[in-house]
């Protein structure tokens, strides 16, 4: 049996208005609609699982986002759609499951005209995907053969040295880790951008 989908649950739903609640109100004002959905990996006839639920680029993911165009919104379709791997999202405990939801709706951004959002021509909200702020495609072989003139060895250290207190608090002083989590402190970004979760 190929990929199943299924809608998610109200759970989810929830777990979706407290997050854009939290963190992204700028979808809530523009009145963003959003399909959830979960994606159950194919299975073969002994019921052995073939593969991912989903996948981008060809690698694993806990979900996909993406803007639903003119003529599925014309069919009465959300604006943006949100699929995730309902085989792993069992194994995540709630802050993770929330974490997970607020990366993806991260990645839909409100396009704004004259005066407030810019409209399609079914006066629903414009949306655009932002990109990850940081893309990792390492080979360890490469980075253990050529070290610091390896890209693997050198995005790790920018990484590390713009963000890494964010990215890995275990890797710091047990004393320091508080004020990674400060509210609003300014970090530097990165110039290694792309989607590692997944937005076709």
């Amino acid at each position: 049996m190929g990929r199943t989908y299924e809608k998610c649950g109200d759970d989810v739903h929830e777990l979706v208005r407290r997050s854009i609640d939290m963190h992204h109100p700028e979808l809530s004002k523009a009145g963003v609609t959003f399909a959830l959905l979960f994606a159950h990996s194919a299975v073969d006839e002994e019921g052995e699982v073939k593969g991912p639920a989903l996948t981008a680029g060809g690698y694993p993911a806990a979900a996909v986002s993406r803007i639903v165009g003119l003529k599925d919104r014309t069919k009465g379709l959300a604006d943006a759609e949100i699929v995730i791997d309902g085989d792993g999202w069992m194994d995540l405990n709630p802050k993770a499951k929330l974490a997970l939801i607020d990366h993806e709706l991260t990645h839909f951004l409100v396009r704004q005209g004259e005066g407030g959002p810019a409209l399609d021509d079914l006066k629903r909200p414009l949306l655009k995907l932002r990109r990850h702020d940081i893309q990792a495609g390492w080979f360890i072989e490469v980075a253990q053969r050529h070290g610091e003139a390896a890209q693997e060895v050198r995005q790790a250290r920018e990484i590390m040295d713009g963000r890494g207190q964010m990215c890995f608090p275990w890797l710091m002083p047990a004393g320091e880790r508080s004020d990674m989590l400060t509210p609003g402190r300014k970090r530097g970004k990165t110039t290694t951008e792309a989607a590692v979760t997944a937005v076709p």
